[in-house]
């Protein structure tokens, strides 16, 4: 305090009129200046940017004149910061020659003015008070994700000078995670383009030939749909297996509706872990397993046919497996390929295995225990005896299908009662909607008075 009153340009030594050296200290407006000198410093900093004082002899408080500066624009108002030059002035003395070894084997000096400027610390000059901008409400997501990318923003405008000397204190420059490009995924053949399902009970028809089934208890007898059908696109959960199949139930229809849960699970149990181009083996186990856990059906059956389509090392296979009469054709070509076989009583082939089995049959013999099928699943009671019936499947070739492979059709026999294979394909290979084909299918069936029983069709464009 005592340097700063010695350099006060207020204190003026006044000439003696003896004209010798003697200097006087006395001032008769001392108290008045150092209360002005008080009130300028709580007021506004003394500087020579905003106090002038006139040269000369100070005779008179009048000569003595403050001049403030013009308020500035809200936008750019000056904090009343205390005068840290002194202490800047050190700070920047010992920083001048400071040096941080970065993670290289070069050394780097940073100049303390340059430091100081990265690290956004304007020591020297007067902090800038910017007007609050007007709040506006934003959502919360907003929100968290603007404080996301200002972080992210403060971190990369630090410089690496910045960083440097923040690692003194245990910080660390954000990681940034490079980025890797997924390899797109390898193509994939598209295992058939659409199906169509469609199923009509024919009551008109049925009427004709069958009577309703017993009345039991309060419910009244009706004719009702034994045709069961079952469809997969994403068997197992994979695109690249598909299951199509169709049952045919007889005295009732609780044993199809029984097959059509079990033979998708068991045939997925069989199938798993297993690829390749043929699955004949797997098929036939499916089957015959089925047929097992259906044993509580002693006077009650099903015709079942399966059409397992997949996709193996970038081909397409087809394979079917049936019991019965419910029939499938491939369209190759626009020609129709029979790819099951029917198991009837008046089929040649049939009558000679049941007659080395045993079991007799007469000439034009149409039917076995009332039945029209000589393979099935269920009718354990008949099979139990030896009476003609058995459940060993057919299982047709596995089938790599080719660009000249259309589509392929499964149906139950009330569609084969009135139609062949051929007049089925040509009835539809014109079209390329797997629903319309489908339903062409069965209203063809309705439209003859031959047809007298349950129908179901499935087409798949392959």
């Amino acid at each position: 305090m005592k340097e700063r009153n010695q350099s006060n340009p207020f204190q003026q030594e006044p000439k003696s009129d003896l004209g010798d050296s003697t200097t006087s200290t006395f001032d008769p407006f001392e108290e008045e200046k150092e209360r002005w000198l008080a009130q300028a410093k709580t007021k506004k900093p003394a500087s020579k940017a905003n106090m002038r004082i006139k040269k000369g002899r100070v005779n008179d408080l009048s000569d003595l004149v403050f001049e403030e500066t013009k308020p500035k624009p809200k936008t750019a108002m000056k904090s009343q910061a205390p005068d840290l030059t002194n202490e800047v002035s050190d700070l920047l003395n010992s920083l001048n020659n400071f040096s941080v070894e970065p993670s290289t084997s070069d050394s780097i000096n940073i100049s303390a003015d340059k430091l100081l400027e990265s690290l956004g610390l304007g020591l020297l000059a007067d902090p800038v008070i910017e007007p609050t901008p007007e709040i506006v409400s934003k959502p919360a997501e907003v929100q968290r994700q603007e404080s996301k990318q200002e972080s992210k923003q403060d971190s990369e405008d630090i410089s690496q000078a910045g960083w440097a000397l923040l690692s003194l204190f245990g910080k660390k420059p954000p990681k940034t995670a490079a980025k890797v490009e997924k390899a797109p995924p390898p193509p994939s053949l598209s295992l058939f383009r659409q199906y169509g399902l469609k199923e009509d009970m024919n009551k008109k028809g049925i009427s004709k030939v069958k009577k309703p089934q017993m009345k039991v208890g309060k419910h009244k007898a009706k004719l009702q749909m034994e045709d069961v059908s079952f469809v997969d696109p994403n068997f197992m959960s994979d695109h690249k297996k598909a299951l199509f199949c169709v049952y045919d139930g007889h005295v009732d229809k609780n044993a199809a509706l029984a097959a059509k849960k079990l033979l998708p699970k068991e045939l997925e149990k069989q199938l798993k872990g297993k690829e390749g181009r043929c699955h004949r083996e797997v098929l036939r186990q499916t089957f015959l397993s089925v047929d097992r856990q259906l044993a509580e059906f002693e006077f009650e059956g099903a015709t079942a046919t399966a059409a397992l389509l997949w996709q193996f090392q970038d081909e397409k296979f087809l394979q079917v497996a049936n019991v019965g009469d419910s029939t499938a054709f491939l369209c190759r070509n626009g020609k129709a390929v029979m790819i099951s076989q029917d198991h009837k009583v008046t089929d040649l082939a049939e009558q000679q295995r049941m007659k080395d089995a045993g079991f007799s049959v007469s000439e034009g013999q149409t039917r076995i225990n009332g039945l029209a099928v000589s393979r099935s699943l269920g009718d354990h009671f008949i099979k139990q005896n030896a009476l003609g019936m058995i459940i060993e499947p057919y299982v047709h070739e596995s089938i790599k299908l080719e660009p000249t492979d259309s589509f392929f059709i499964v149906a139950s026999d009330g569609l084969w009662d009135v139609m062949s294979g051929q007049e089925a394909v040509d009835s539809i290979k014109d079209m390329d909607n797997g629903e319309k084909m489908a339903k062409r299918l069965v209203a063809g069936a309705l439209s003859s008075p031959k047809c007298t029983d349950n129908i179901t069709a499935i087409v798949v464009i392959l």
